[in-house]
């Protein structure tokens, strides 16, 4: 009888949509983080989860915008930004807008709501291209 193979090691990616700009990249991949560690905000999360892998630019997207990333939270209510297309304004929120834009007078955008971005597992080996980096949780020092 031979012995079996042990399934291989998995972590979690995160998938973000390409075409989302900064902040709303940082707030879709901060959700998600959050989601993962099962944690409501930043002052809850003592340190990012190991199977979690980020990329070199999710870590910049973080760090970049940590300012907004603590008013964030993941547990009910859902805290999320919503960002006007037209104005690229954003306000924080707790349900999706409902109107036109009230961020800027005269704008005629209409906001929309952050969500968070897609977890993924994938096999350790072909988390990230480069090493993965540990990092502290944005807002603390590295």
């Amino acid at each position: 009888m031979t012995p079996r193979k042990a399934a291989p090691a998995t972590v979690t990616a995160i998938e973000v949509d390409p075409d989302l700009r900064t902040p709303e990249r940082a707030v879709a991949i901060w959700l998600a983080v959050l989601a993962h560690a099962k944690v409501p905000t930043l002052s809850d999360l003592e340190t990012l989860p190991d199977d979690l892998v980020l990329t070199g630019d999710q870590l910049v997207a973080l760090r970049e915008n940590a300012h907004i990333l603590a008013l964030v939270g993941h547990r009910a209510p859902v805290v999320s930004i919503a960002i006007c297309p037209e104005c690229r304004r954003w306000s924080l929120c707790t349900e999706p807008y409902k109107s036109r834009c009230k961020l800027t007078m005269g704008c005629p955008g209409k906001p929309a709501r952050v969500q968070a971005a897609k977890r993924v597992k994938v096999a350790a080996s072909n988390a990230n291209e480069p090493e993965p980096v540990p990092v502290a949780a944005p807002g603390e020092a590295a």
